[in-house]
């Protein structure tokens, strides 16, 4: 089982643009003046989430001074899996931590050996889905100059989680999702105006 760099997401897509609108703009009258010229810009990120470790704390089975170490791992095929469902299940139970189940892992012993070991960084957390999109226009006042700039970040204020509780040691809490990402903003709109003379 190969250990993985923990800053490697499966995937991430990234697009970035702007759109010079075409409606209205060759027209001189008040709609045109409204209507007419304006531009959308987009930033769009799409990414899969990073890699984590499950542990186990507690017990110093190599003697180097640190109560932590890593589980056995009991099922194979939830590698790779991706831990990433708050929801609740009909029975109340966090979806996540069926994910991530406590069963597929049992404490390691002062007896076992390497091969059994879950690797570093085998699942994945909640991965990015954002879109950021501006509105802007030029108003020409004779020798003057508006500019009116309207921006929303997370424009459909998509929720990003941290990862799941992650020792083994602690049953009660392991595979739960109970924090956001240290990165998530929540939608922002913000309306920015300037003016030049």
């Amino acid at each position: 089982m190969q250990n993985r760099n923990p800053f490697d997401p499966n995937y991430r897509f990234t697009f970035n643009g702007t759109w010079l609108m075409p409606f209205w703009s060759r027209r001189d009258d008040l709609a045109g003046t409204l209507l007419g010229g304006w531009q959308v810009s987009a930033t769009i990120k799409l990414a899969s989430g990073t890699p984590f470790t499950v542990t186990q704390t507690g017990v110093d089975l190599n003697f180097d001074g640190f109560a932590e170490g890593r589980p056995i791992l009991l099922d194979k095929s939830i590698l790779n899996g991706s831990v990433d469902d708050p929801s609740l299940t009909p029975d109340g139970v966090q979806r996540s931590t069926l994910q991530l189940p406590l069963s597929a892992f049992r404490l390691t012993t002062i007896s076992d050996g390497y091969d059994n070991i879950v690797p570093r960084n085998a699942f994945y957390g909640d991965g990015t889905d954002n879109v950021d999109l501006g509105l802007f226009k030029n108003f020409r006042i004779h020798t003057y100059n508006l500019s009116l700039r309207i921006e929303a970040y997370n424009l459909f204020n998509t929720v990003q989680y941290g990862f799941p509780a992650l020792s083994v040691s602690t049953p009660s809490t392991f595979g739960q999702l109970t924090a956001l990402h240290s990165l998530y903003i929540p939608r922002t709109v913000q309306i920015a105006v300037r003016f030049r003379y």
